[in-house]
């Protein structure tokens, strides 16, 4: 009898390893599961994006720091006041999201926003192009996603009007011929793309050969020098008598 009470035991206590096993394996499958999502929600946006998004909050909230205190937590502005570098603090503070939110989203207004974007100006006294603007109110969407806060239908309507009036009055000026009224870079002119192409033809260097190759390639996909660096052998294929590179890019929303 105590022979098979023994036996009956160990049975029992071996289903029950077996079971605490399953529970942890689908404890660190849950877990692992969890962190792969929390990092594609990461890179959501890419890096060049979120620094410039995140250059934007940390001015947005240093000048509500100044004008508009109301609408930050307490623990916030406490560590901010205390902070011999607010931007450096107010960037690590960011670093903590989702958790501790640096504003108290629902009592954000569109009109509050847009007294911080009147008051913007470069460092030669000038106003910011439209694209800057955009950046900013990109950089405050980003901002609610960030710490999984969605923004109210009332206040992403009336940002949107906003910004149509202040697209117009921005056009209105560069009409009137303040501003400028190309935006962005010039583009390489074909002159001095024949020109760089020949003096590197006749350099025999490795290093020449490269930049002409480079700089050939770049020119026929019509495309940035980052996306050309970024092409790779299993890009390309041939369609016909032509050399066709495939590109991959996802647009931000």
């Amino acid at each position: 009898m105590s022979a098979l009470r023994r036996e009956f035991n160990i049975s029992e206590l071996q289903k029950e390893v077996a079971q605490l096993r399953a529970n942890v394996n689908s404890q660190t499958d849950r877990e692992a599961l969890e962190a792969e999502v929390k990092e594609l929600r990461q890179n959501i946006v890419s890096p060049k994006s979120k620094g410039i998004y995140r250059n934007s909050q940390i001015h947005f909230l240093m000048w509500l720091l100044k004008n508009e205190r109301s609408i930050l937590p307490n623990e916030f502005v406490s560590q901010a006041d205390v902070s011999p570098n607010k931007r450096k603090f107010i960037k690590s503070y960011l670093n903590r999201a989702p958790e501790q939110p640096p504003l108290t989203f629902q009592e954000l207004e569109a009109s509050l926003v847009m007294v911080w974007i009147a008051s913007l100006r470069k460092k030669d006294g000038e106003r910011p192009s439209l694209s800057t603007y955009k950046s900013h109110r990109a950089g405050l969407f980003n901002l609610f996603r960030s710490y999984e806060k969605t923004m109210s239908r009332e206040l992403e309507t009336e940002l949107a009007a906003y910004y149509l009036a202040l697209k117009r009055a921005a056009a209105t000026l560069v009409a009137s011929g303040v501003g400028k009224v190309k935006i962005g870079k010039d583009p390489l002119p074909s002159t001095l793309f024949k020109f760089l192409c020949t003096a590197l033809l006749l350099d025999l260097s490795r290093e020449s050969i490269f930049a002409r190759t480079f700089m050939i390639l770049a020119w026929n996909l019509m495309s940035r020098s980052k996306n050309t660096f970024n092409v790779h052998l299993n890009h390309m294929e041939w369609k016909e008598d032509s050399l066709q590179i495939n590109f991959f890019l996802a647009n931000e929303k």
